[in-house]
């Protein structure tokens, strides 16, 4: 576990990066955009940046491990988890377009004066084993893998059958579940309170079981333990 927090001014930069971003496309209907394989709906910086504060802090994840972002769209949590959280990040992404994106995205950032440990974009599916060795990648070194509802139950296959035990497997947004087939769920993350406009965002533990109510409102994050 990093003993050092999250660079917040870093985080305050960047958020208004792709605050600026998002504002310039709304006139062609911001960020979203439809992919071969489904949709791109970018996710919320504020409460990921508050998330992987509080799983960092609470040792559920290891910053100082190797990151993957399966389904990393415009690379904004590769840029949020490298560059405000010191954490070494690789985006995977299908679509060629929002790679380019990222990169663009990216180096946009870097020219701002935001910089991290590293991070990557790479393009393919990131279920494809060919993806990661074309690049030099083991896909079992990733200690931790995030998505967002993206594919989700193949990612998770992938890493009960490849990854270490003790690999983190963060989703975003789904609906919880006990287990995926060889994992464990380790922890319920749901936003308990927020105040937007003083950036204020907290996360609650919260115990899971089969007749949990679901706030379609609230945002949730799952972290399983392989």
């Amino acid at each position: 576990m990093s003993s050092v927090g999250p660079n917040q001014e870093f985080f305050n930069l960047l958020k208004h990066y792709y605050y600026e971003s998002d504002l310039a496309h709304s006139d062609a209907g911001g960020p979203y955009k439809d992919t071969l394989i489904g949709q791109f709906v970018p996710s919320p910086l504020l409460h990921v940046h508050m998330a992987l504060t509080y799983l960092v802090e609470n040792g559920l994840i290891n910053a100082s491990g190797l990151l993957l972002d399966a389904g990393s769209g415009d690379g904004r949590i590769v840029a949020l988890a490298s560059f405000a959280h010191g954490i070494p990040t690789v985006g995977v992404e299908y679509d060629a377009e929002l790679v380019e994106s990222s990169i663009r995205h990216i180096k946009a950032l870097r020219g701002l004066g935001i910089h991290g440990p590293s991070e990557s974009m790479l393009l393919g599916d990131f279920t494809d084993p060919a993806i990661y060795k074309q690049s030099g990648i083991v896909f079992e070194n990733f200690s931790t893998i995030f998505n967002y509802i993206n594919n989700e139950s193949s990612i998770a296959a992938k890493i009960a059958e490849e990854s270490p035990s003790g690999t983190k497997f963060i989703l975003l947004g789904a609906f919880p579940l006990m287990e995926y087939h060889g994992l464990t769920l380790e922890c319920n993350l749901q936003l308990a309170t927020r105040n937007i406009s003083s950036s204020r965002v907290q996360f609650a533990n919260l115990p899971i079981s089969d007749d949990m109510e679901i706030d379609p409102t609230h945002t949730y994050m799952q972290v399983y333990r392989k």
